[in-house]
């Protein structure tokens, strides 16, 4: 009898975090540099760029990790942490 192997599968939402209280005027660059502290970030494949979606209006950010150990190290050990200029922000997964 063979055994199938199966694969895991990951959804986007195992792979993101979603980073609040940004502060104003807050960078691409220092999102990147901050989340890059835990894990490696997803790259877009069209662009090589890391794969973060910013909204400076509503001063949030929903950054994608390369694998799901990233994302479980961003929640755990950036949520509360001081982003810049001393202002903590709040890391949670994605929906």
């Amino acid at each position: 009898m063979k055994v199938r192997e199966e694969k895991p599968t990951f959804s986007p939402a195992n792979l993101s975090v979603v980073i609040t209280d940004l502060p104003e005027n807050t960078t691409l660059s220092q999102i990147s540099n901050f989340c890059r502290k835990v894990g490696v970030l997803a790259i877009h494949p069209e662009t090589g760029e890391d794969l973060i979606l910013y909204n400076p209006r509503l001063h949030k950010a929903t950054v994608t990790y390369y694998y799901p150990d990233g994302a479980n190290s961003a929640i755990k050990y950036l949520s509360g942490e001081q982003f810049i200029d001393k202002h903590p922000v709040k890391v949670e997964r994605a929906k």
